[in-house]
């Protein structure tokens, strides 16, 4: 459907990421995860027309992790190519904006999905992540801006800034794994097992089945279970 590419895509850019930059190589690692996610996005577009902003951003922070691979490359090589400090600053701002308003986008398609299919739990989980991107968002700013009168506090505002993004990465990680186990196409909710040539990996994916079938009969009780008890509350009203 479109989650699984999301998934993946967020975990090379925003986890895998951190892991490259330490040997250069955090530019490729952010153009290989916008792609990844591009993909699952440009999916996902097709049972969510909302999906469609969160393509163009993603569109948008690929030509940013292009800027980011040739200004590597220019130190690495020497081209000459490095911008000023005025360059480079409105460069960190511009893709800031772009990465909040990306994960708006992506989160309140997925709150609006979840409420299409009935899942209470996925909806309510894309506005916890959306009210941490918030809290984010205002943190960053505070500690970014260069104002005289936050320099004492300044450290504080760093230890925040780093809890509240690895609290933020590690939800939405949660949240794209939930969704790419209880969303799916209609028709497609329980696809045969693939077949492979060792008979002992057949045996490790029918078990694999057999578990996913039952977590997802379970969660299909709950909500039917929910909704029962709704329609009961409603008559009583009536």
């Amino acid at each position: 459907m479109g989650f699984g590419y999301l998934f993946l895509g967020y975990l090379v850019a925003f986890v895998l990421k951190l892991l490259a930059s330490g040997l250069h190589l955090g530019a490729l690692a952010l153009l290989a995860g916008y792609g990844l996610m591009l993909c699952g996005l440009w999916r996902l577009k097709n049972y969510c027309r909302s999906f469609l902003w969160s393509v163009g951003l993603c569109g948008a922070l690929l030509l940013t992790a292009l800027y980011r691979l040739l200004v590597d490359l220019s130190g690495l090589f020497g081209w000459g190519l490095a911008p000023g400090g005025g360059v480079e600053t409105a460069a960190a701002w511009a893709e800031f904006l772009l990465i909040m308003l990306f994960h708006a986008a992506w989160l309140s398609s997925v709150r609006e999905l979840g409420m299409r299919v009935e899942l209470k739990s996925i909806s309510a989980a894309a506005l916890r992540n959306a009210v941490i991107l918030l809290l984010y968002a205002v943190v960053y700013i505070l500690y970014a801006l260069p104002l005289p009168a936050l320099d004492g506090v300044r450290v504080y505002f760093n230890f925040s800034l780093n809890l509240l993004n690895l609290v933020w990465i590690v939800c939405n990680l949660l949240l794209l794994l939930s969704c790419a186990k209880n969303i799916c196409p209609a028709g497609q909710e329980d696809p045969p097992p693939r077949r492979y040539k060792w008979g002992f990996l057949n045996r490790i994916n029918d078990a694999f089945s057999a578990n996913f079938r039952k977590a997802a009969d379970s969660n299909r009780e709950g909500i039917e279970g929910y909704l029962k008890k709704r329609q009961e509350k409603r008559r009583k009203k009536k």
